[in-house]
């Protein structure tokens, strides 16, 4: 929910603030729109999958990222998710009725994602997450 809050990262002292030593710290949350998706970009209006809030995507990973590292937090686990191939694919089982409904379909297209971002995306960029997943220990 920090993507909700005016300044994510001020979310994320506040959770410091009352976090017990060897507690934990998860999140899951809309990173920076890549730029090539970034609003009034070329494909912003075709990998729009809903309706944002102004707020929306307003995490910046390496602020959070920064924070937690100079707040003396471990990384126990990072995992980014949902790149613009998946957004692709998305789009086609969108208009494919058939696959759209269809579990295995589903369960091949999170396959190819994980692949996808296992290989190429080890940290968000251009073609990069909209999404991340992070556990911290205090």
């Amino acid at each position: 929910m920090l993507h909700h809050l005016p300044n994510p990262v001020e979310g994320m002292k506040e959770g410091n603030r009352v976090l017990k030593n060897s507690g934990v710290f998860a999140l899951h949350e809309p990173i920076t729109k890549p730029k090539l998706i970034k609003e009034g970009g070329l494909l912003f209006n075709m990998f729009q999958t809903y309706e944002h809030s102004d707020h929306d995507n307003n995490l910046d990973w390496q602020a959070a990222l920064n924070y937690a590292n100079n707040s003396g937090w471990k990384t126990q686990y990072v995992a980014f998710s949902g790149s613009l191939l998946r957004t692709l694919i998305v789009l086609i089982y969108n208009k494919v009725p058939l696959l759209y409904k269809q579990k295995w379909a589903w369960n091949i297209l999170l396959m190819i994602d994980k692949g996808f971002n296992k290989v190429f995306l080890k940290r968000p960029n251009t073609l990069g997450s909209k999404a991340v997943f992070a556990v911290f220990k205090k």
